[in-house]
């Protein structure tokens, strides 16, 4: 998810194994070690565009990591805080539970992580909340800020602190149940308007867990839906995507292109645009796609061949400037209140 709630959920987690014994010291490092995981933007910046793309979420995201990873940090705080109450065991501990729960909170979002590398590159992508959701993170926010506040013996202190955990993981276990009956839903319309498809998946949108997107794919294409818990009925309409995958015909041959299925769980598309074939990513989301079916979407690549014959791989996103920003907004608040326009057909893309 984003930084700011993996702060906040390294920061409760420290509270929570060592706060009674260090006080504030715990929420902090708790907190540091809630960020550490996705340093691994640093690394990857020096990456092949296709490695990097692999390589996000996968090494500093695994359980190899939070056990290999606790007992060094813990040696470096342990000189720093050579006095604190805390054993050398203590602060591995919440270095471990720190890193391990960024990790799994990063399992319910839609690019996942691969909790079990090097031993397995299997992504856990749950997909059942938002990677910014403010209803998730804000509650959450204000108990750790009133923890801080209190003094560390203060019983008050660890009642406000596991009350800002319970909240939250309960919404959480919440966002899972709002999951199976969304699926359900679009199963339903699936059915109803004699759809056949071979799999299925689910995703809140952005920053809610109220307006749901679901793909459906079939043999020649996606059928991409929207659904709000507050339509009138929930009956989801679908636009189509053909898959156009008789495109990569056209490119030259390139080992990173056989992993493209791999990086986005096979749910892509290609597409002509000027001298180029553009491959996206269906599990991100287009711009307003509830409101404007044939609207970019946002993680794309692009596939050129240069003077060479080689193939040259470019990330492509559209523009969004400010005023973009606003329609936005306004159009996502309506979308999520239940307004529903007129119902995406074909894109005949």
């Amino acid at each position: 998810m984003d930084s700011l709630s993996q702060i906040v959920l390294g920061g409760a987690v420290g509270e929570a194994v060592l706060g009674r014994k260090v006080g504030n010291k715990a929420v902090v490092w708790g907190a540091i070690a809630g960020t550490i995981p996705d340093l691994d933007i640093v690394p990857s910046q020096f990456m092949e565009i296709v490695t990097r793309i692999e390589f996000h979420r996968s090494v500093t995201h695994s359980l190899l990591f939070a056990i290999l990873m606790s007992p060094v940090l813990a040696l470096l705080v342990r000189k720093i805080h050579a006095k604190s109450q805390a054993s050398l065991v203590q602060w591995a501990h919440l270095f471990f539970w720190s890193l391990f729960t960024h990790a799994l909170l990063d399992c319910c979002t839609t690019w996942g992580t691969q909790l079990f590398w090097p031993f397995s590159e299997y992504r856990i992508a749950w997909k059942n909340i938002s990677v910014v959701d403010p209803v998730y993170t804000i509650p959450f926010l204000i108990f750790l800020v009133a923890v801080m506040f209190k003094r560390k013996k203060d019983s008050a202190r660890s009642v406000l602190n596991w009350a800002g955990l319970g909240i939250s993981t309960f919404y959480l276990c919440l966002t899972f149940l709002n999951q199976q009956i969304m699926t359900t839903n679009f199963k339903n319309e699936l059915n109803e308007q004699k759809i056949n498809y071979s799999r299925i998946t689910l995703f809140p949108t952005i920053f809610n867990n109220i307006l749901w997107r679901g793909i459906a794919e079939t043999d020649d294409g996606f059928y991409i839906g929207y659904a709000s818990f507050f339509d009138e009925k929930i009956k989801p309409g679908f636009t189509f995507f053909p898959k156009n995958y008789n495109l990569l015909a056209h490119l030259p041959a390139d080992s990173r292109l056989v992993r493209f299925p791999v990086i986005t769980d096979g749910f892509y598309i290609l597409s002509k645009i000027d001298s180029a074939i553009v491959l996206s990513d269906l599990r991100f989301d287009q711009l307003a796609g509830w409101e404007f079916p044939d609207a970019p979407f946002i993680f794309n690549y692009r596939f050129q061949v240069d003077s060479e014959k080689k193939l040259k791989i470019i990330r492509a996103r559209p523009s969004f400037d400010g005023k973009d920003a606003g329609q936005f907004f306004t159009s996502l608040t309506r979308r999520i209140k239940g307004a529903v326009g007129e119902k995406a057909e074909n894109t005949g893309r």
